[in-house]
């Protein structure tokens, strides 16, 4: 017991010293001033703080302005009020210990933003009493109309710069010379430099100074020869160096109609090789609508490595079977008659529908104008019987079958009553079930089974079922195309009505 007495005692005096060693803690009081920026000082009570060091130490701002930051310790402090909608100026806060006695005093100054903590600056009174700055402002307000802005924009600027030569120039043609005028008006018809010299008379500034407007490219103009820009459409190997040219080389090429493909020209283009001098020639085919080298020259052989045959066949495991040749040759005989066959069958169908095109064409318009009458009016009756009979799957059109069946059916009221024989059916006991329930039960069991196997309007719900809809037939003659049942339906209901008359 002594020993823990004693080690408690030594606990107490270790938490005693600490607490007396520990440095005080100071206050620091504010009070927000309303001005003329900030009238109400009770707006910043919910999203405003004092900030002591960036939030090291924080205080709420009450309704009436004032707050309280506490555990402040010695030294310098940067004040902040924290807002969201005003800006406030940031407090240098110093704080001492005055006379013997320990008690603290609070020196605070303001702050320039960018600027080192001086002393300088006057001293603030104590409790501090700050005021807002200036009102954040986030919206931009839109921008009126104004004649200045309007007129100051640069495409104004240049269509009024444009009006004013249209109205400008008319004038100063006017008190032109006439022959100075003519002569502007023939050198503005095209952009092109006419020598000093130079006369309408003349002609052409081309013909003037004899020269053709191709310039150099014809030069040999008078042999049926034009200078163009020609590129290789393949690679080729020259036949002077025997360097590659690759696909794409581009030559000044003499340009020369040599023949004709029916109506079609066949230019040929004659060319210097690049690395030797060497002449060569590359013409048009117009038959297979590609490129021949003529002369100078040949075409580069490329493998095809984009076909790939699906019919290849290892050669190495049947080189040495004929029989398996003589299959093949066989099949690939057939499949080409086949094909012959079936190309001669298109190309006849072809020309016998195609032979007069616009006799085809009015033959497919008359054959959608009859379709879409038709569809019209199917498709009236079908709606009319929808909205009369409040039905909401497609109705189909009639057809003669329907029309056969239904000319053998006598509609008409019937002598028996369901309304009776469904209250019969639906009040009977669950449990308790005789002989004659039992057979009227059989009965009802057998129409409503025919009934939701024949007739697709029947409900699948019990309440439904129990309800035995009143055809109403009185007579239906067997049809000598189809039967459709009707006649056992209205011989199931006699039965039905003669059962129930006999219980009676």
């Amino acid at each position: 017991m002594l020993v823990r007495f004693l080690l408690v005692a030594q606990s107490v005096l270790i938490l005693a010293a600490a607490v007396f060693a520990s440095e005080k803690t100071y206050r620091l009081r504010g009070t927000i001033v309303a001005n003329d920026i900030l009238s109400d000082v009770s707006e910043l009570a919910t999203r405003s703080y004092a900030v002591v060091n960036g939030g090291e130490h924080r205080g709420y701002i009450r309704k009436d302005g004032t707050f309280v930051v506490e555990n402040l310790t010695l030294g310098d402090w940067l004040l902040e009020i924290d807002s969201a909608d005003y800006a406030f100026p940031k407090i240098h806060v110093h704080i001492a210990t005055k006379g013997d006695e320990g008690r603290a005093s609070v020196a605070a100054r303001y702050v320039q933003i960018g600027s080192e903590w001086s002393d300088d600056a006057p001293v603030l009174e104590y409790p501090l009493k700050i005021e807002a700055g200036a009102k954040y402002d986030f919206y931009t307000p839109r921008q009126g109309f104004s004649i200045v802005a309007m007129f100051s924009n640069p495409y104004m600027l240049m269509v009024g710069a444009s009006l004013l030569l249209v109205f400008i120039m008319p004038k100063l043609q006017a008190n032109m010379d006439p022959e100075a005028l003519k002569e502007l008006q023939n050198k503005s018809a095209v952009n092109k430099y006419y020598p000093p010299d130079w006369d309408p008379s003349y002609g052409s500034a081309n013909s003037y100074v004899g020269q053709h407007p191709l310039r150099d490219r014809a030069r040999k103009l008078n042999e049926g020869i034009l200078i163009v820009r020609f590129e290789l459409p393949f690679s080729i190997w020259c036949g002077g160096c025997n360097s590659m040219l690759a696909t794409g080389l581009r030559f000044n090429a003499e340009k020369k109609k040599v023949d004709s493909y029916y109506s079609t020209p066949i230019w040929s283009f004659r060319m210097k090789c690049c690395e030797c001098g060497h002449w060569f020639e590359i013409r048009t085919n117009p038959k297979e609508t590609t490129y021949d080298v003529a002369d100078g020259a040949r075409k580069k052989a490329e493998p095809e490595a984009d076909i790939v045959d699906l019919s290849y066949v290892d050669e190495q495991d049947n080189q040495d079977s004929l029989l398996h040749e003589l299959e093949t040759a066989k099949e690939q005989k057939q499949k080409t008659v086949q094909q012959i066959q079936r190309l001669n069958s298109l190309q006849e169908a072809s020309e016998k529908q195609w032979k007069d095109p616009d006799q085809a064409n009015a033959n497919l318009r008359k054959i959608f104008r009859v379709g879409r009458k038709i569809r019209e009016e199917n498709q009236q009756q079908s709606d009319e019987i929808q909205s009369r009979t409040g039905i909401n799957i497609p109705i189909l059109p009639a057809s003669a079958e329907d029309s056969a069946n239904a000319a053998h059916v006598q509609f008409g009221k019937s002598g028996h009553s369901t309304k009776r024989i469904a209250k019969e059916v639906a009040g009977r006991p669950l449990f308790a079930k005789t002989a004659k329930l039992q057979k009227t039960d059989l009965k009802t069991k057998l129409a409503l089974r025919y009934l939701s196997n024949n007739d697709p309007f029947t409900s699948q719900s019990t309440e439904h079922r129990l309800a035995i809809p009143d055809l109403g037939i009185k007579r239906c003659s067997q049809s000598t195309s189809s039967t459709n049942g009707l006649d056992e339906l209205a011989l199931t209901y006699a039965n039905m009505d003669s059962s129930s008359s006999d219980s009676n």
